[in-house]
Protein backbone atom coordinates (compact mmCIF):
# COMPACT_ATOMS: atom_id res chain seq x y z
CA UNK A 1 0.00 0.00 0.00
CA UNK A 2 2.90 2.38 0.68
CA UNK A 3 4.54 1.86 -2.69
CA UNK A 4 1.75 0.74 -5.04
CA UNK A 5 3.05 -0.78 -8.28
CA UNK A 6 6.55 0.54 -7.66
CA UNK A 7 7.78 -2.68 -5.98
CA UNK A 8 10.59 -4.55 -7.74
CA UNK A 9 11.66 -7.18 -5.17
CA UNK A 10 10.92 -8.19 -1.58
CA UNK A 11 13.51 -9.84 0.69
CA UNK A 12 13.83 -10.98 4.26
CA UNK A 13 16.41 -9.05 6.26
CA UNK A 14 19.92 -10.41 6.65
CA UNK A 15 20.97 -11.15 10.28
CA UNK A 16 23.01 -7.94 10.41
CA UNK A 17 20.13 -5.88 9.02
CA UNK A 18 17.71 -7.48 11.48
CA UNK A 19 19.95 -6.53 14.40
CA UNK A 20 20.28 -2.93 13.23
CA UNK A 21 16.55 -2.71 12.54
CA UNK A 22 15.70 -3.99 16.02
CA UNK A 23 18.03 -1.38 17.53
CA UNK A 24 16.77 1.59 15.53
CA UNK A 25 13.76 1.62 13.21
CA UNK A 26 14.31 5.36 12.94
CA UNK A 27 18.03 5.89 12.38
CA UNK A 28 19.57 8.98 13.98
CA UNK A 29 23.09 8.86 15.42
CA UNK A 30 23.10 5.06 15.62
CA UNK A 31 24.12 3.28 12.39
CA UNK A 32 24.21 6.62 10.58
CA UNK A 33 26.85 7.06 7.85
CA UNK A 34 27.74 10.67 7.11
CA UNK A 35 30.55 12.24 5.11
CA UNK A 36 31.40 15.88 4.41
CA UNK A 37 33.86 16.90 1.70
CA UNK A 38 34.95 20.20 0.21
CA UNK A 39 35.37 20.44 -3.55
CA UNK A 40 37.31 23.09 -5.44
CA UNK A 41 35.65 23.84 -8.76
CA UNK A 42 32.19 24.81 -9.92
CA UNK A 43 29.55 22.10 -9.67
CA UNK A 44 27.18 21.58 -12.58
CA UNK A 45 24.10 20.84 -10.50
CA UNK A 46 22.05 19.51 -13.43
CA UNK A 47 24.84 17.11 -14.41
CA UNK A 48 25.34 16.06 -10.78
CA UNK A 49 21.60 15.39 -10.44
CA UNK A 50 21.65 13.30 -13.61
CA UNK A 51 24.61 11.25 -12.35
CA UNK A 52 22.96 10.82 -8.94
CA UNK A 53 19.79 9.48 -10.56
CA UNK A 54 21.90 7.07 -12.61
CA UNK A 55 23.69 5.75 -9.51
CA UNK A 56 20.44 5.32 -7.56
CA UNK A 57 18.91 3.45 -10.48
CA UNK A 58 21.96 1.16 -10.58
CA UNK A 59 21.98 0.06 -6.93
CA UNK A 60 19.10 -1.76 -5.25
CA UNK A 61 20.23 -0.55 -1.81
CA UNK A 62 19.54 3.06 -2.76
CA UNK A 63 15.97 2.19 -3.77
CA UNK A 64 15.24 0.21 -0.61
CA UNK A 65 12.68 0.61 2.15
CA UNK A 66 12.13 -1.51 5.26
CA UNK A 67 8.45 -2.28 5.74
CA UNK A 68 7.17 -3.33 9.17
CA UNK A 69 3.89 -1.60 10.04
CA UNK A 70 1.16 -4.21 10.52
CA UNK A 71 3.52 -7.10 9.75
CA UNK A 72 4.78 -9.92 11.97
CA UNK A 73 8.36 -9.15 10.86
CA UNK A 74 10.05 -6.54 8.68
CA UNK A 75 10.89 -6.98 5.01
CA UNK A 76 13.30 -5.19 2.72
CA UNK A 77 11.44 -3.81 -0.29
CA UNK A 78 13.38 -2.73 -3.37
CA UNK A 79 11.48 -0.18 -5.43
CA UNK A 80 11.60 0.08 -9.21
CA UNK A 81 12.33 3.80 -9.07
CA UNK A 82 13.21 6.27 -6.37
CA UNK A 83 14.83 9.71 -6.42
CA UNK A 84 17.44 10.72 -3.88
CA UNK A 85 16.98 13.97 -2.00
CA UNK A 86 19.33 16.71 -3.24
CA UNK A 87 19.45 19.97 -1.26
CA UNK A 88 21.15 23.14 -2.53
CA UNK A 89 22.13 25.98 -0.20
CA UNK A 90 24.19 29.13 -0.69
CA UNK A 91 26.62 29.99 2.12
CA UNK A 92 28.76 32.28 -0.04
CA UNK A 93 27.58 35.42 1.79
CA UNK A 94 28.51 34.01 5.20
CA UNK A 95 31.65 35.12 6.99
CA UNK A 96 34.47 32.69 6.17
CA UNK A 97 35.26 32.22 9.87
CA UNK A 98 31.71 30.92 10.44
CA UNK A 99 31.59 28.37 7.62
CA UNK A 100 32.97 25.37 9.49
CA UNK A 101 30.57 25.94 12.40
CA UNK A 102 27.65 26.27 9.98
CA UNK A 103 28.57 23.02 8.25
CA UNK A 104 28.89 21.25 11.60
CA UNK A 105 25.41 22.50 12.51
CA UNK A 106 24.06 21.16 9.20
CA UNK A 107 25.59 17.75 9.89
CA UNK A 108 24.13 17.64 13.39
CA UNK A 109 20.67 18.71 12.18
CA UNK A 110 20.71 16.02 9.49
CA UNK A 111 21.63 13.32 12.02
CA UNK A 112 18.87 14.50 14.32
CA UNK A 113 16.42 14.34 11.42
CA UNK A 114 17.48 10.74 10.88
CA UNK A 115 15.93 8.21 8.53
CA UNK A 116 12.52 6.60 8.84
CA UNK A 117 13.45 3.25 7.28
CA UNK A 118 9.90 2.60 6.11
CA UNK A 119 9.08 5.94 4.48
CA UNK A 120 12.22 7.99 3.79
CA UNK A 121 14.46 7.83 0.75
CA UNK A 122 17.60 6.29 2.26
CA UNK A 123 20.17 8.66 0.80
CA UNK A 124 20.41 12.43 1.15
CA UNK A 125 22.93 14.80 -0.41
CA UNK A 126 23.33 18.51 0.29
CA UNK A 127 25.52 20.87 -1.73
CA UNK A 128 26.61 24.06 0.05
CA UNK A 129 28.09 26.79 -2.13
CA UNK A 130 30.91 28.38 -0.13
CA UNK A 131 32.24 30.77 -2.82
CA UNK A 132 32.46 30.91 -6.61
CA UNK A 133 35.05 28.10 -6.73
CA UNK A 134 34.40 26.01 -3.62
CA UNK A 135 31.50 23.86 -2.43
CA UNK A 136 30.93 21.47 0.44
CA UNK A 137 29.00 18.26 -0.14
CA UNK A 138 27.29 16.36 2.67
CA UNK A 139 26.10 12.81 2.08
CA UNK A 140 24.02 10.87 4.60
CA UNK A 141 22.72 7.32 4.50
CA UNK A 142 21.88 4.55 6.99
CA UNK A 143 24.39 1.75 7.61
CA UNK A 144 21.61 -0.84 7.17
CA UNK A 145 21.79 -0.38 3.38
CA UNK A 146 25.53 0.15 2.89
CA UNK A 147 28.72 -1.01 4.59
CA UNK A 148 32.13 0.68 4.46
CA UNK A 149 33.33 -1.02 1.27
CA UNK A 150 30.05 -0.33 -0.52
CA UNK A 151 30.18 3.30 0.58
CA UNK A 152 33.57 3.76 -1.06
CA UNK A 153 32.18 2.39 -4.32
CA UNK A 154 29.20 4.72 -3.97
CA UNK A 155 31.38 7.78 -3.38
CA UNK A 156 33.50 6.91 -6.42
CA UNK A 157 30.45 6.62 -8.67
CA UNK A 158 28.85 9.79 -7.30
CA UNK A 159 31.86 12.08 -7.38
CA UNK A 160 34.72 10.63 -9.43
CA UNK A 161 32.47 9.48 -12.27
CA UNK A 162 30.72 12.88 -12.24
CA UNK A 163 34.09 14.64 -12.50
CA UNK A 164 35.19 12.41 -15.38
CA UNK A 165 31.92 13.02 -17.21
CA UNK A 166 32.30 16.78 -16.78
CA UNK A 167 35.86 16.66 -18.13
CA UNK A 168 34.74 14.63 -21.14
CA UNK A 169 36.92 11.65 -20.23
CA UNK A 170 35.66 8.11 -20.71
CA UNK A 171 35.00 6.04 -17.60
CA UNK A 172 34.84 2.28 -17.27
CA UNK A 173 31.34 1.19 -16.33
CA UNK A 174 31.24 -1.58 -13.73
CA UNK A 175 28.01 -3.52 -13.53
CA UNK A 176 26.40 -3.66 -10.10
CA UNK A 177 26.00 -7.08 -8.55
CA UNK A 178 22.41 -8.11 -7.98
CA UNK A 179 21.31 -8.08 -4.37
CA UNK A 180 19.28 -11.22 -4.98
CA UNK A 181 22.55 -13.12 -5.59
CA UNK A 182 23.76 -12.16 -2.13
CA UNK A 183 20.47 -13.21 -0.53
CA UNK A 184 20.58 -16.56 -2.36
CA UNK A 185 24.11 -17.13 -1.06
CA UNK A 186 23.12 -16.12 2.46
CA UNK A 187 20.28 -18.64 2.45
CA UNK A 188 22.78 -21.45 1.73
CA UNK A 189 25.17 -20.53 4.56
CA UNK A 190 25.26 -23.04 7.43
CA UNK A 191 24.61 -20.59 10.27
CA UNK A 192 25.31 -23.13 13.01
CA UNK A 193 28.69 -23.91 11.49
CA UNK A 194 29.45 -20.21 11.11
CA UNK A 195 28.56 -19.57 14.76
CA UNK A 196 30.70 -22.50 15.89
CA UNK A 197 33.69 -21.11 13.97
CA UNK A 198 33.46 -17.67 15.54
CA UNK A 199 32.80 -18.98 19.06
CA UNK A 200 35.95 -21.10 18.84
CA UNK A 201 38.01 -18.32 17.29
CA UNK A 202 37.03 -15.78 19.97
CA UNK A 203 37.03 -18.20 22.89
CA UNK A 204 40.27 -16.86 24.43
CA UNK A 205 39.17 -13.23 24.40
CA UNK A 206 37.93 -11.63 27.64
CA UNK A 207 34.17 -11.26 27.98
CA UNK A 208 34.47 -7.47 27.76
CA UNK A 209 37.14 -5.45 26.00
CA UNK A 210 37.44 -1.73 26.58
CA UNK A 211 37.37 0.78 23.75
CA UNK A 212 40.63 2.76 23.52
CA UNK A 213 40.19 6.24 24.96
CA UNK A 214 36.80 5.38 26.48
CA UNK A 215 36.36 5.45 30.24
CA UNK A 216 33.75 2.93 31.46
Amino acid sequence: ELYGLNVQDIYELSPGQQWMFDEAQVVTSTFFIQALMKIVGKINVAAFRQNLDKVVNKHDGLRTAFVHTGLAKPYQVVLKSRQAELLLRDFSQQDESEIDDLLEQQMLADRRRGFDLERDVLIRIAIYKLDEETSAILISLPHITFDGVSSMILFKELFVDYAFNESGKAIEEIAAGRYTNYMDWLAMVDKDQEKKYWVELLADLPAFRGIPGHQP
